[in-house]
């Protein structure tokens, strides 16, 4: 294997070329059969991709409605407080009730369609600035090329639903990243922030289980600690620790929904001095305790 000595050996463009960095992960890609979907003021701070393969449910935000099918995908940002529910076994107005399981490579889809939603779902996050978009719901035409790759996909996960492949990962993200592209870039637009609040706020997400300062955050990005606190205040509109203690608890609330670690590892993972720290915190931040958040109440 060659090595170039000198970068413009491997690269003799004189254009410097600036990519965007996008931290995405993936928390959930599940495949279930819904016979009951009445969830009230959803909101979450993780974004939401659905995928139905029949009609039935609804699905709204504000004075938007979407009565999503096979030709429709919704995008839903994070902290979006939405409405949804299958017509089907529609029952509660407040609250959150769902009964369902996972659909398996046993299960014909034309039998149990009649009564129940065919109900894909993926959960994910992108990290900063991109989980910061105001909140929406964003509908999504599909063409038959997308439709056979979400297909493709249900396919799998009727036979696979916790030790994917690699090619099932590079499956998942490209259609998260291809759906993503198709939101009017209009949406983005508001997502701009100095650069080195930028920075300091991917070194707090890619180090959330440490505990940070704000001297420490200063020095990380070249500024005094009053200067730092001014600026970060002012493009963020919040102070820099209640944004670490609120990243912190979205973090929380993403390994509450989507893993079995028990609440004292999360507080320990996550850098809290125990669980009781954590549980104030946490209440605070989201006016639920964590244990009640994990049963969906």
């Amino acid at each position: 294997m060659r090595y170039f000595s000198k970068r413009e050996e491997g690269d003799p463009s004189e254009i410097q070329q600036i990519f965007t960095s996008i931290n995405l992960q993936v928390w959930c890609c599940r495949y279930w059969k819904l016979n009951q979907w009445d969830c009230n003021e959803m909101a979450f701070p993780y974004w939401r991709i659905y995928w139905n393969k029949n009609k039935g449910a609804v699905v709204s935000y504000q004075d938007k409605i979407f009565e999503p099918d096979s030709n429709k995908l919704l995008i839903i940002p994070p902290n979006t407080p939405f409405q949804a529910y299958f017509k089907h076994n529609h029952m509660f107005e407040t609250g959150m009730y769902i009964k369902g399981k996972r659909i398996n490579d046993i299960d014909k889809e034309k039998l149990i369609q009649a009564d129940h939603l065919l109900h894909l779902f993926i959960h994910f996050t992108l990290g900063a600035p991109y989980d910061n978009v105001q909140p929406d719901i964003y509908e999504i035409k599909l063409n038959s090329d997308q439709k056979q790759k979400l297909s493709k996909l249900t396919e799998y996960l009727k036979i696979e639903a916790s030790n994917f492949s690699l090619q099932a990962n590079l499956q998942i993200q490209t259609i998260i990243t291809e759906m993503l592209r198709l939101i009017p870039p209009k949406h983005w637009d508001t997502l701009h922030i100095e650069h080195r609040i930028l920075t300091c706020i991917r070194y707090i997400e890619r180090n959330i289980h440490l505990d940070f300062n704000n001297e420490f955050l200063a020095k990380l990005i070249g500024l005094a600690t009053n200067s730092f606190i001014r600026l970060f205040t002012s493009e963020m509109g919040i102070s820099p620790q209640n944004f670490i203690k609120e990243k912190k608890i979205a973090k929380a609330c993403a390994l509450l929904d989507h893993t079995e670690m028990k609440i004292d590892e999360i507080a320990h993972y996550l850098g809290f001095a125990d669980r009781y720290h954590f549980t104030r915190v946490f209440k605070k931040v989201t006016n639920t305790p964590p244990g009640v958040y994990r049963k969906g109440n």
